[in-house]
Order: structure tokens, then C-alpha cells, then sequence
């Protein structure tokens, strides 16, 4: 019986933390919208895999992301890029997300 409850508890960990969303970085989940700290546009993740990022009120782009631990790969089907694909380091503390890209890199604030 306790074998039994060990496995348990330890599978519903499992579920609760791929129910994060696989965040990367840090606990939490990257589900919400951020802030940049640079230019003051939006990036928007939703549940459903997809995203968005407004600057003043216009969409810049928009599409579908994936995670696997700290790797994120974002497909534009909106925008300057569109159909193109990017892949991303990401590292979430707390309310700040940094975006790593070999000499590119870009921060975000929790809204």
C-alpha cells in the first residue's frame, strides 16, 4: 500500500509539472503576457500553443510555439517572417523571461 501511494504522489507530480507548460528556466509557466523591457511591446502565450507580440496596438507577429525544457521553437504565421521558424533558449525567474539566441537576447517582465 505504501509502495502504491509513492507512486502515486510521484506520478501526479509528474503531471503537475507538465501541466507548467514545460516553462524552462525555473518553476512557473510562461502562460500570460510579458512585457519587454526594451521596447515595450507585448508577447502573449496562450495554453493552446500559440502566441502573439503587439507594439502600440499592432500586431508585429504571431504563430506557434513548442517547449522541451529550456528550448523553445516559435513558428510566425503572422508578420515580417511569416512562415518562418526560430528556436529559442529561454530562462524564466519568477516574473522576468529572457529569450537567448547565440548574440541575440531579449527580456520580458510579467504583466
Amino acid at each position: 500500500m505504501k509502495k502504491f501511494m509513492a507512486i502515486s504522489l510521484a506520478l501526479v507530480l509528474v503531471f503537475t509539472l507538465a501541466a507548467c507548460g514545460g516553462s524552462g528556466g525555473g518553476s512557473g509557466s510562461i502562460v500570460g503576457t510579458w512585457e519587454s523591457y526594451d521596447s515595450g511591446s507585448e508577447l502573449t502565450f496562450k495554453s493552446d500553443g500559440t502566441y502573439s507580440e503587439i507594439f502600440h496596438g499592432d500586431i508585429l507577429r504571431a504563430g506557434t510555439y513548442t517547449l522541451d525544457g529550456d528550448k523553445m521553437t516559435m513558428k510566425e504565421t503572422e508578420g515580417a517572417n511569416a512562415g518562418k521558424e526560430s528556436e529559442w533558449t529561454i530562462e524564466l525567474d519568477g516574473d522576468d523571461l529572457t529569450f537567448i539566441d547565440g548574440l541575440l537576447t531579449y527580456s520580458y517582465r510579467k504583466m
